[in-house]
């Protein structure tokens, strides 16, 4: 036989345990706003150093992954795919901002070699 004068303590009890549940199967990972902010950062560099011109596709694969980054779930899956794919745009964007500096060098170090290779024919010229 049951006792029933216990039952609406053991009722509230129950109740409370399920909320409880619910709450902790509810709470979520929060999404990496220092990851999207670093990534936005490396992204403004890369356009600084030229990348827009440069190093296009890197560049725009950083853009890309920044966003789908930005547009993932509020949820726990969500947040650490948000994480990485932030991750990836500043990697991709770092790449954007050293291949558009070396692209820069290269056109330094091409205009320095023309501008040798005309001193040294003006020279040459100017020798009887």
């Amino acid at each position: 036989m049951i006792d029933l004068k216990h039952f609406p303590v053991a009722l509230t009890a129950g109740a409370l345990c399920l909320s409880l549940l619910g709450i902790a199967g509810c709470a979520t990972t929060p999404m990496p706003m220092d990851h999207f902010a670093l990534a936005h950062a490396s992204i403004e560099r890369a356009e600084q150093a030229g990348a827009t011109e440069l190093a296009p596709v890197e560049l725009q694969a950083a853009r890309d992954k920044l966003a789908a980054a930005e547009a993932s779930p509020q949820n726990s899956r969500g947040a650490i795919a948000a994480a990485r794919l932030a991750d990836e745009a500043q990697v991709d964007a770092r790449l954007a901002e050293a291949s558009a500096r070396a692209a820069r060098s290269r056109r330094a170090a091409n205009e320095l070699d023309r501008s040798l290779d005309a001193l040294r024919a003006e020279t040459n010229r100017s020798t009887p």
